[in-house]
C-alpha cells in the first residue's frame, strides 16, 4: 500500500530521462532473482523522455518481477522489452511493450487486473495482494500515458505501456 500511495504522493519532478538507463538498472538490481529463475532478459533501444525517474524504476521493476512471478513452470522465463513510437494528432507517443512465455491470463480478465488488491491467479502458489499492477497504472496515468494488458493461458502476457513525448 506504501509502494502505491508513493506513486502519487512523492512524485519528483519530471526530467529528461534515458529509459534504456532506468531499465539496465532494474535488470541489475533483480539479477539475483533473474539468475536464480534461468530467465532471459532482453530489451532494444528505449526512448528518452521527460518522466519520473523514480516512478519509471518502480514501472519496469514491477512488470519484470510479475513475469517473473508468473512464470511457466516448464519452461525457462523469457522478457523481451521494446519500444516504438507513433504520431496521433499531432503528439508524438512512445509504446513500450513487455512481452513474456509465462503462464498468461484470461484475455477476458485483463481490465480487472490493474484493480486494486485483484489477484487473477488465486491458486496460493505466488506471493503478493495485488497491487503491483494498479501501482504501475497509477504511475502511467501519472505521467499522462495508459496501459493495457493482453494474454492467452499458457502463452504469455504482453503489456504495452504508452506515454507522450513532452
Amino acid at each position: 500500500l506504501l509502494k502505491y500511495s508513493r506513486a502519487a504522493a512523492e512524485a519528483s519532478p519530471l526530467s529528461s530521462v534515458p529509459l534504456s538507463e532506468v531499465l539496465d538498472e532494474v535488470i541489475d538490481d533483480l539479477s539475483t532473482v533473474i539468475s536464480d529463475s534461468r530467465a532471459e532478459v532482453r530489451h532494444g533501444e528505449m526512448p528518452t523522455l521527460r518522466v519520473d525517474r523514480v516512478q519509471m524504476h518502480q514501472l519496469f521493476q514491477n512488470l519484470i518481477e510479475n513475469a517473473l512471478k508468473y512464470r511457466h513452470p516448464e519452461r525457462s522465463p523469457v522478457i523481451m522489452i521494446e519500444s516504438s513510437s507513433e504520431v496521433v494528432n499531432g503528439m508524438r507517443r512512445h509504446r513500450i511493450i513487455v512481452k513474456d512465455n509465462g503462464i498468461g491470463f484470461d484475455a477476458a480478465q485483463s481490465n480487472r487486473m490493474f484493480r486494486m488488491f485483484a489477484r487473477l491467479h488465486q491458486d496460493g502458489d505466488q506471493e503478493g495482494l495485488g497491487i503491483g499492477l494498479a501501482t504501475c497504472q497509477r504511475i502511467v496515468r501519472r505521467h499522462e500515458g495508459t496501459i493495457s494488458a493482453e494474454g492467452e493461458v499458457g502463452r504469455g502476457s504482453t503489456f504495452i505501456v504508452t506515454l507522450p513525448e513532452r
